[in-house]
């Protein structure tokens, strides 16, 4: 049995030239760049029930994966056996690309009920879980782990979490927002290192952005949405937008020399509000935006 979920040299002999470009595609899949250019997509297009909750179970998997590396404190398999000879300064169990990817794209499979996207979604999960074995940064209890615990984040926001968070994102209640936004704050005073990474800074500010600013447009913004040959413009100016925020976020950071921890959550804060308030109100500004029942 220890052979077989810290063992990877049975990985070596299926490394070809044609294999490798695939599973570090999957495995780019898995990438936090990849969710923050995806979540605002569907937040602009899908509508924001839907957003909601793919978006907010995503998150709080992202914090669950972040803590649980740091309590556990696995390391990652030897750098030989990486194929590009080095391995990732962040623990190894769970794996977080295949625990964020079952919350990921399960939850939009749920939300979307297309049979075709679900058959999608199953092959995406598995080609990223075994992309982290295939470019050796994961043994197998790395992977287990993560499809262990993101079942379990899975069948918590299905059952508990999904079918309350659109009476308290629609109705700003205090409770529900609080209970929300606060997981990722208070996971930060009982870390169990002494310094969180960084992602988590940003985490913490971004959470209860997303909420906050989904609930003024539901109140402020009529239920709005890009579609049609709108959605490829609408999108590259959103991402334009969100881009030069960062730009600008990192050049006033570095002049006023703000704390690193300060900075990301600030910054994850403005990239809450303006994914899910500001550029949705540009939208509607600009056209770009059509009426739909999708709330």
């Amino acid at each position: 049995m220890e052979k077989f979920l810290y063992d990877l040299t049975w990985v070596l002999p299926l490394r070809s030239d044609v294999a490798t470009p695939v599973f570090q595609f999957f495995s780019w899949l898995g990438y936090t760049a990849f969710f923050l250019l995806s979540l605002p997509v569907i937040f602009w297009t899908l509508g924001r029930k839907i957003a909601d909750h793919v978006a907010i179970p995503t998150v709080l998997a992202a914090v669950a994966m972040y803590f649980l590396k740091d309590l556990c404190q696995d390391p990652r398999p030897p750098a030989e056996l990486s194929i590009e000879g080095t391995r990732p300064d962040s623990f190894g169990f769970p794996s977080g690309h295949t625990l964020i990817a079952i919350v990921f794209w399960s939850s939009l499979a749920f939300e979307l009920r297309k049979q075709w996207f679900t058959i999608l979604a199953v092959i995406l999960i598995f080609g990223i879980a075994f992309s982290r074995l295939y470019l050796g940064v994961h043994d197998v209890e790395d992977v287990l782990g993560g499809l262990l615990f993101g079942l379990l984040i899975l069948g918590g926001s299905r059952l508990v979490l999904t079918p309350r968070i659109q009476s308290t994102t629609s109705r700003l209640s205090v409770v529900g927002l609080s209970a929300l936004a606060l997981v990722p704050i208070t996971s930060l005073l009982v870390w169990p290192n002494q310094s969180p990474p960084g992602g988590m800074f940003l985490l913490s500010g971004f959470l209860p952005a997303w909420i906050a600013g989904a609930s003024l447009q539901a109140w402020f913004i009529p239920a709005l949405r890009i579609a049609g040959w709108k959605i490829l413009p609408g999108a590259l100016l959103g991402f334009l937008l969100l881009f030069g925020l960062e730009f600008g976020l990192k050049t006033f950071f570095r002049s006023v020399e703000t704390p690193k921890e300060l900075a990301q959550i600030c910054a994850g804060i403005l990239f809450g509000f303006a994914v899910t308030l500001a550029i949705p109100a540009l939208f509607r500004l600009l056209k770009l935006e059509k009426r739909t029942v999708v709330t």
